[in-house]
């Protein structure tokens, strides 16, 4: 089976977390906040031909590579340490 485009999964997580927040599990909100931002990275460096794969520290790497192309608005990087 075939996985799912980031961009799906970015989105996905997105709306799991506006469901966690209207419930007021503002944990798990925070949680699937994050897991949409990192899907919604990785979607914006395949597009742009930056390789993140397996491996998670590729993904800080790749955001401040995505801002320093104008991609991003600002400096995401630091999520990620």
């Amino acid at each position: 089976m075939a996985s799912k485009p980031k961009v799906e999964v970015a989105r996905e997580h997105l709306s799991k977390a506006q469901e966690e927040a209207v419930a007021a599990d503002l944990r798990d909100a925070v949680q699937w906040s994050f897991a949409s931002l990192e899907a919604a990275i990785d979607a914006l460096a395949e597009k742009h031909g930056i390789t993140i794969g397996e491996k998670h520290w590729r993904r800080r790497d790749a955001a401040t590579e995505l801002r320093g192309k104008g991609v991003l608005p600002r400096e995401l990087s630091e999520l990620h340490q």
